[in-house]
């Protein structure tokens, strides 16, 4: 993406066959002000040029050396002048009849430094524009917003817009690419990044992106509205906005996918499912302050994990909740955990195939479950209160939760060897967690 238009002055380059530096040409290439540069040499700091006639004083190599130096500790060390005073004088005294390389190689960084620096602050102002534009088409809509407006709201003048933007749409347009970084701010990469569970790291995008949405709720909905009109580039460029928004989820969803998590799904669509809830839930949340937004998202995920309906596909009605259950939980490691109101993908029963049959087992009226893998599939070894034994295929993805002494509890039921069912509800405190 291309920086401003700002209009700098190139730095004119000083040619090498020259041997006398004046004070313009040190505070030119070092980009340290004149009367600095007369400060550092009334303070030592920078040793004294050599003059010509009753006033006119020379400067070479050595002290733009010497100048970079103390701009090097000013600068990355924070020290103090008097600081650097007292470091410089315990250095090497450096020679004023520097070689040709060392000054084309001193003129070559400084000449680097000043093209970054002033690519950096371009773009900075250029993004500071961008976000401020954001924030007033939001607020105001297209028609109603001039460049004007957030050229005040940042207190610079209308032509210092112009200087980035060729016009009011060209900003608009690129405002709709900034939606993709906006959306979710810069602060919450780093903690998205560390999450690995991609269901938790989905939920923490969420997040951030309903603690961002005034910002940007405006220009989002303009965006959405591109997609019907006649101009095929605005319809382009929202298209591939809403893709990119919608891009991390789906490589999260992919990913969950891949690694036994969630089901089979159709992640590009459901990704936009997702951003569209993002979308109404922020509406919802200005409405009134009754619902936070935490308290939202939850709502939001137990209904993307739990869905609707009451009855099963297949019309065969949910069971009433069965009494929670207790029992000895024994993963693959051998290790042991006394597990209360125990849970089978939040259900009081564990899902189950027997042949073609869909069946609800109620852990209650049974001894033991044993798991296992068998080629593709996933089985539990029921053993029931009259010692007798069925074999029922089962998804391993499904989380077995409940709570032990310590707190909350939950496993996959891949990472699980066996359940012992207890008879009787027990107080947790008779529910040791031992290995």
């Amino acid at each position: 993406m291309p920086f401003g238009k700002e209009r700098v002055e190139a730095i004119p380059r000083i040619k090498m066959t020259e041997k006398k530096l004046k004070i313009t040409d040190l505070a030119r290439l070092t980009g340290v002000s004149k009367s600095t540069v007369h400060h550092y040499l009334n303070m030592g700091l920078l040793h004294s040029g050599k003059k010509e006639g009753l006033s006119q004083a020379f400067y070479d190599w050595s002290h733009l050396s010497r100048l970079k130096r103390i701009i090097e500790l000013s600068t990355n060390q924070k020290l103090p002048l008097s600081r650097i005073k007292e470091v410089i004088a315990q250095e090497k005294t450096m020679s004023s009849l520097a070689s040709k390389d060392s000054a084309e190689s001193l003129i070559t960084a400084f000449e680097e430094e000043k093209r970054v620096t002033r690519a950096q602050k371009s773009e900075l102002k250029r993004v500071e524009i961008m976000d401020a534009a954001i924030a007033i088409f939001s607020k105001f809509g297209y028609e109603k917003t001039t460049l004007e407006t957030i050229a005040e709201s940042l207190d610079i003048a209308k032509s210092t817009v112009y200087l980035y933007f060729e016009s009011k749409e060209n900003l608009f347009m690129d405002c709709i690419d900034r939606l993709t970084v906006v959306a979710v701010p810069e602060e919450a990469w780093d903690e998205l990044r560390r999450e690995k569970h991609y269901l938790a790291r989905i939920k923490k995008r969420a997040f951030a992106f309903h603690k961002a949405f005034h910002n940007y709720m405006g220009i989002l909905t303009m965006t959405k509205a591109l997609l019907g009109c006649d101009n095929e580039k605005l319809v382009e460029k929202a298209k591939n906005t809403l893709s990119l928004m919608t891009l991390p989820i789906a490589k999260d969803i992919r990913r969950g996918i891949n690694s036994g998590i969630f089901r089979e799904i159709n992640e590009e669509l459901v990704s936009h499912f997702f951003l569209a809830m993002g979308e109404a839930i922020g509406f919802r949340l200005m409405m009134d302050s009754r619902y936070t937004i935490e308290q939202a998202l939850e709502i939001m995920f137990d209904f993307i994990s739990k869905g609707l309906l009451k009855t099963d596909p297949q019309g065969v009605t949910e069971l009433e909740p069965a009494p929670a259950c207790s029992g000895e939980v024994t993963d693959l490691k051998g290790v042991t955990f006394s597990v209360q109101n125990i849970r089978f993908g939040g259900r009081s029963y564990l899902p189950a195939k027997l042949g073609e049959a869909d069946v609800k087992i109620n852990p209650n009226v049974v001894q033991n479950l044993r798991f296992c893998r068998k080629g593709n599939f996933f089985s539990a070894e029921v053993t029931g209160k009259d010692g007798q034994i069925q074999t029922a295929e089962v998804d391993g993805t499904l989380i077995l939760s409940g709570e032990v002494s310590l707190g909350g509890f939950s496993i996959e039921l891949k990472s699980v060897a066996s359940v012992m069912v207890f008879n009787a509800q027990k107080p947790l405190t008779e529910l040791p967690v031992r290995a």
